[in-house]
C-alpha cells in the first residue's frame, strides 16, 4: 500500500493552478515512460543554467488538464540518477536520504502558515482551497510513494530553480551560516548594505530552522522610501543552495506573492548592493540620505519576509512609505505585505505586533531638521491599526500632508496608546485620530521643537479636542497634553459646519473614495459634538500631565459650570487620579489660577485628596513647548530642537 498525501498552499493566498503547474517541466505520464521530458532551468548572472529537476507535472492528457504524473515505484532506482542526484553522483539511497531531509524542511514550514505533507492511506487528492479570487480545483487519483510525494511538494514550491551547485566564486557562492539561538538578535536593523547581508543570512537560517524566528521581537526599517522609483530586475548578486532556494521561494509565496510579483521579490532578495543614488549627489551616501531604488526595495522585501517568519514580532520602526510615489507607481513590498496582513482574511502574520514607531524621513533633499515633517499619518495607520494585538503608535515632528488621507472611521482602530510628539496638527485631524480608537487608554500630544512656515493653522480648538477625549472618558488612563502654546478656546464651528448639516451635495466628479471620506468625517463630527462633560467625568484617569490653560478648560467642561461657580478645583479632579503635572504655571501672573492651585496644593499636603499621590508644577516651574514661525527662528533658536526618540542616524 502506498502512502498518500494532501497538499495545501499558503493560507493567506493561493496561486492559480495554471500558474503553478505551467512553470514546472519534467513529468512522467501515468503509464511508465523511460524518457525524461525536460528539466527546469535556473537563471544566474551569466544566463540560464540547467539544474537537477524534481518529477512534477504539466498537462499531457487533454482530458485531464491538471493531472499530476509521477514516477512508478519500479522506476525509482532506475531513474534516480537521472533526476535528483544526477549532478551529485548519488545513488538511489543517497537521493532518498536527501529528499527525506527536504521533507523535514517542508514539514517545519507549517509554522510559516503551510500545512505539511501528512502520510495517510488511500487516494491522493490535491485541492486548491477557496480564496478571495476564483481558484480552479483539481482532483486526481493516483498511487504515489513517499519519495515522490516529497519531490512533488518541493517542486510545487518553486517555479524557477535557483542555481547554485556549480558556483565558481567561493565569495559569491558563500551561503548563510547556521545561527545558534543564543546568537539570534532580538532587534533586526535595516539601513545599509551590511545590514541587508546580515538580515539575509538570518532569513535563510530561519527558513532552515523556523524556530529561530521565535527569538526576533523588533525590526527597525531605517532606509527611507519616499522616492523609490521603478524597480528593474538585475542579475542575482547572491547565490544560495538549491535547497535554500526552494525554501526561499516557499516563504515568498507564503507571504503572498505569486507569478511576476514573486519573481520580482526574489530578484530583490538576491541583490547585495544598492544602486547609484539618484538625488543628484546632494548628501549622497549609502549610509544615510541617498535615494536608492534598489536599496529601498531590497530592504522592504527583506523586512516583509522577516515579518512573515517571525511570529513573536512585537514592534516596528518605519520611515515614510512612498509619499511622492503613489500616483502611477506600484506599492512597495512592505506596503503590500502590511495591507494584506491587516486584511480581515489574514490570520497568519503580525499577530503579536504591539507597537509601531513612525520615524522622520531620512531623505537628504526632503529632511530639513528646521521644519516639521509632512506625514500621511492616517494612511500609515491604516496599514496596521486593525491588527489583533496592536496597541501603540508613536510619531514625532509631524505636520499633516495636504495630499494625504484625511479620514478614518470612528471606532475602527485597535490602537489604545497614541503618541503625537511635538507635532502641528489641525483640530479636525486630531478629533479623527482620537475618535478612531475603539478604547483609548493613553493619549499624548505635544507641540514645538521645529518651525512652521504656516501663519496659524497650528492653533487647535481645545473645546473640540475635549469633546473628542470625552468619547473615551471611561477608558482613558493617561493623558499628556503639552499644547498650551497652540491653544485656542474658540470652537470655530465653521470648521465643522459642512459636516453638521443634514444634507450633502454630491459633486459631479466626486469619487466613491471621496464620498466615503466625507461620511467618515461627518460621523466623527457628529460623535464629537454629542459629548458632554468635564474633567471629573474621566473616571479611569490616573496620570494627567497638562498645561495650566488646558487644565482649567477641562475643568470648565462643555458647559462652563466650573467658571460660573465657586467650586474648588479639587472637587473637579478625576476620582482615581494618582499623578498630576501642571505645565506653564507661574505664581502671581493670574490670580484665578493662584487661588485654585494654592488650595489644591494645601489639601494635597494635608492628605485630603484621596488617591492623588504626586503633584508637580506648582512649587516648581515646568515650561510649555512652543511652536515657532520660520521668521522668528533667529530670535528664538532654543525653540528648534530634535527629540532624541526621532534622531536616529
Amino acid at each position: 500500500m502506498h502512502a498518500s498525501a494532501t497538499v495545501f498552499g499558503p493560507a493567506s493566498r493561493y496561486a492559480p493552478l495554471d500558474e503553478v503547474f505551467g512553470t514546472l517541466i519534467g513529468c512522467y505520464a501515468k503509464e511508465p515512460r523511460k524518457e525524461v521530458l525536460g528539466r527546469r532551468e535556473g537563471f544566474g548572472p551569466d544566463g540560464p543554467l540547467l539544474a537537477p529537476s524534481f518529477a512534477v507535472a504539466r498537462p499531457i492528457d487533454d482530458h485531464d488538464d491538471h493531472a499530476l504524473r509521477y514516477y512508478n515505484d519500479r522506476f525509482i532506482e532506475e531513474e534516480t540518477d537521472k533526476g535528483v542526484g544526477a549532478s551529485r553522483g548519488w545513488n538511489s539511497r543517497e537521493a532518498e536520504e536527501y529528499m527525506t531531509s527536504v521533507a523535514e524542511k517542508i514539514r517545519t514550514s507549517s509554522r510559516l502558515g503551510w500545512e505539511h505533507v501528512t502520510p495517510h492511506e488511500g487516494l491522493f487528492g490535491f485541492t486548491a482551497p477557496p480564496s478571495s479570487s476564483p481558484s480552479k480545483y483539481m482532483d486526481a487519483e493516483m498511487d504515489i510513494p513517499l519519495f515522490f510525494r516529497v519531490s512533488t511538494m518541493a517542486a510545487l514550491s518553486t517555479s524557477t530553480l535557483l542555481p547554485l551547485d556549480n558556483v565558481m566564486s567561493l565569495e559569491m557562492g558563500k551561503t548563510a551560516p547556521g545561527f545558534d539561538p543564543i546568537n539570534v538578535p532580538d532587534v533586526v536593523r535595516l539601513r545599509s548594505e551590511q545590514d541587508c547581508d546580515g538580515a539575509f543570512e538570518l532569513l535563510i537560517s530561519i527558513l532552515r530552522q523556523p524556530e529561530l524566528g521565535l527569538y526576533i521581537r523588533h525590526i527597525d526599517i531605517l532606509r527611507d522610501t519616499q522616492f523609490h522609483g521603478w524597480y528593474k530586475p538585475t542579475p542575482y548578486q547572491r547565490y544560495i543552495t538549491e535547497e535554500d532556494g526552494l525554501l526561499l521561494r516557499l516563504a515568498v509565496r507564503n507571504a503572498g506573492w505569486y507569478g511576476a510579483e514573486e519573481e520580482l521579490i526574489i530578484n530583490m532578495l538576491l541583490q547585495r548592493q544598492f544602486d547609484v543614488d539618484f538625488s543628484n549627489g546632494f548628501h549622497s551616501s549609502r549610509a544615510r540620505g541617498g535615494r536608492h531604488t534598489r536599496g529601498s526595495h531590497m530592504i522592504q522585501s527583506l523586512a516583509a519576509l522577516l515579518m512573515s517568519v517571525c511570529p513573536n514580532l512585537e514592534s516596528l520602526k518605519i520611515r515614510p512609505i512612498g509619499r511622492f510615489m503613489k500616483e502611477g507607481y506600484p506599492p512597495l513590498p512592505l506596503e503590500q505585505f502590511l495591507l494584506r496582513s491587516t486584511s480581515i482574511f489574514n490570520s497568519l502574520f503580525l499577530q503579536r505586533l504591539r507597537r509601531v514607531d513612525l520615524l522622520h524621513t531620512d531623505d537628504a533633499l526632503d529632511n530639513d531638521p528646521l521644519y516639521f515633517n509632512r506625514y500621511d499619518l492616517l494612511y500609515h495607520m491604516s496599514l496596521f491599526h486593525q491588527l489583533p494585538s496592536i496597541e501603540h503608535v508613536c510619531v514625532g515632528g509631524m505636520e499633516i500632508d495636504e495630499n494625504g488621507r484625511e479620514d478614518i472611521a470612528p471606532f475602527s482602530s485597535n490602537l489604545d496608546k497614541i503618541e503625537l510628539l511635538h507635532s502641528v496638527l489641525p483640530t479636525m485631524f486630531l478629533c479623527s485620530v482620537i475618535a478612531s480608537s475603539k478604547k483609548l487608554r493613553q493619549f499624548t500630544h505635544s507641540v514645538g521643537g521645529r518651525a512652521t512656515q504656516d501663519t496659524g493653522n497650528w492653533h487647535m480648538a481645545f473645546p473640540a479636542i475635549l469633546r473628542a477625549l470625552l468619547i473615551h472618558r471611561e477608558s482613558l488612563e493617561s493623558l499628556n497634553l503639552d499644547t498650551d502654546a497652540d491653544y485656542s478656546d474658540e470652537l470655530q464651528r465653521e470648521e465643522f459646519e459642512e459636516y453638521l448639516c443634514d444634507s450633502h451635495e454630491t459633486e459631479i466628479d466626486e469619487t466613491d473614495e471621496e464620498l466615503q471620506a466625507f461620511i467618515n468625517q461627518k460621523s466623527v463630527v457628529e460623535l464629537v459634538f454629542t459629548q458632554m462633560g468635564c474633567l471629573r467625568n474621566f473616571t479611569a484617569l490616573r496620570r494627567l500631565s497638562i498645561g495650566v490653560r488646558c487644565l482649567f478648560e477641562m475643568a470648565n467642561g462643555t458647559t462652563s459650570d466650573f467658571a460660573a461657580s465657586n467650586m474648588p478645583l479639587t472637587d473637579i479632579l478625576p476620582p482615581n487620579l494618582e499623578s498630576l503635572s501642571i505645565r506653564g504655571y507661574q505664581p502671581g501672573l493670574n490670580s484665578y489660577y493662584d487661588a485654585h492651585l494654592h488650595d489644591l496644593f494645601q489639601k494635597f499636603v494635608a492628605g485630603q485628596l484621596g488617591s492623588l499621590k504626586e503633584i508637580n508644577g506648582i512649587s516648581e516651574y515646568i515650561p510649555n513647548s512652543e511652536t515657532v514661525h520660520l521668521d522668528d527662528v533667529d530670535n528664538n533658536p532654543e525653540l528648534v530642537w530634535i527629540d532624541e526618540r526621532d534622531a536616529i542616524v
